[in-house]
């Protein structure tokens, strides 16, 4: 019996499912995710900031649609404190990751300016911030850095609704 239950730990381990989704309203914990120039990008230092995080997967064709409409529409909070990522749980294929070469390519196959910040995240990461469900699947953090939204495969106009509500309670993010 001590078998089994170390073997299903392992896998649970594994598969990601040790780390629970974070509650809606709860500071989000400061994870840091690695950038297609190999850089760690710490959710702790977007404090202030609206941060708006898409989770994806090269292998998801809703995820390449997401971003394609995504960087068509993105330029509307150039001047707003408002920061964008797409974050990739895999690669092109499936479970192969988010190395940095997929990172690159992902960022030039879809034009993707550098208002989106590209990052790779492991699947646990996901799970904690972004909730179970499918992908494309978005966060969006306020200015306390706390998760305040979170949906699978919601319409940019939706998005962009609370983002722009979170900036219209404090008119110095939306003035920046």
């Amino acid at each position: 019996m001590k078998a089994f239950s170390f073997l299903i730990l392992v896998v649970g381990l594994t598969l990601g499912f040790n780390a629970p989704a974070q509650k809606l309203g709860e500071v989000v914990r400061d994870y840091c995710w690695e950038n297609a120039s190999g850089e760690a990008r710490c959710l702790g230092d977007l404090k202030g900031q609206v941060v708006v995080i898409d989770f994806g997967a090269g292998w998801c064709g809703p995820c390449n649609s997401k971003m394609r409409e995504l960087v068509q529409k993105v330029g509307i909070y150039a001047e707003k404190n408002v920061t964008f990522m797409s974050a990739m749980i895999d690669g092109w294929t499936s479970n192969s990751g988010a190395d940095p070469q997929f990172l690159n390519e992902w960022i030039q196959r879809h034009n993707i300016p550098e208002m989106i910040e590209v990052v790779s995240t492991p699947r646990s990461d996901f799970i904690a911030v972004a909730g179970s469900g499918g992908i494309p699947r978005f966060a969006i953090l306020n200015q306390e850095g706390r998760i305040v939204y979170r949906a699978s495969g919601p319409s940019l106009s939706t998005v962009f609704a609370k983002v722009n509500e979170l900036l219209a309670q404090d008119p110095v993010l939306a003035s920046r």
